[in-house]
């Protein structure tokens, strides 16, 4: 049944609607000790939709909204999904900065500027909430999101939000070795602000 129910939210040809709804049943089922984990299966329906080209902000924060309320209910992040999540937050916001960023030179819609925003905000939630959930996590989120993160901090400062999750995630980022040179810029942007 846990398949029938992955794979129909997994079926890119279902309605933002039904997939949001479908997400939102996965941490309502009650699974036994020996049932598949559903950690991966909210990074499936994710990940499908961003390779199809058809991830919309509502599908991303709802996403977003169960894998916390999972995380709460004590579905642990594996190490896996981790990196996978990583990576996409990391794919999905290098595009819609890089798209929210243009907004003035291409003339985007007020439609696709509140997307781009949108998307901005839950992935700089998922990088904080990554950061916070283990220290092993640091550094893939350093080599991947640093510039990212001061770049959405200086676009975004109009979102405390959004603001406020990037200077967190930069924080306990800048408390390693390898990211120790990054509060010199941090301090620099926060002074430019």
């Amino acid at each position: 049944m846990l398949q029938a129910i992955a794979d129909s939210i997994d079926d890119i040809t279902q309605t933002e609607d039904v997939t949001v709804h479908g997400l939102s049943i996965l941490p309502k089922l009650h699974m036994g000790p020996n049932s598949p984990p559903l950690d991966g299966m909210i990074l499936k329906v994710l990940r499908s939709k961003w390779d199809m080209n058809s991830l919309t902000p509502k599908v991303w924060a709802q996403g977003h909204r169960q894998r916390k309320i999972l995380y709460t209910a004590g579905a642990s992040f594996n190490p896996v999904e981790t990196a996978q999540l990583i990576q996409l937050t990391t794919e999905v916001m290098q595009r819609h900065f890089a798209q929210s960023s243009l907004h003035h030179t291409c003339r985007l819609t007020e439609k696709n500027i509140a997307d781009s925003a949108s998307f901005l905000q839950t992935g700089s939630n998922w990088l904080r909430e990554l950061a916070i959930d283990n220290m092993s996590n640091w550094s893939r989120i350093s080599q991947l999101t640093t510039e990212l993160i001061l770049n959405t901090m200086a676009h975004r400062q109009d979102d405390p939000i959004t603001f406020g999750n990037c200077i967190h995630t930069l924080c306990l980022l800048s408390s390693t070795e390898e990211t120790g040179a990054a509060r010199s810029e941090v301090s620099e942007v926060l002074e430019k602000l």
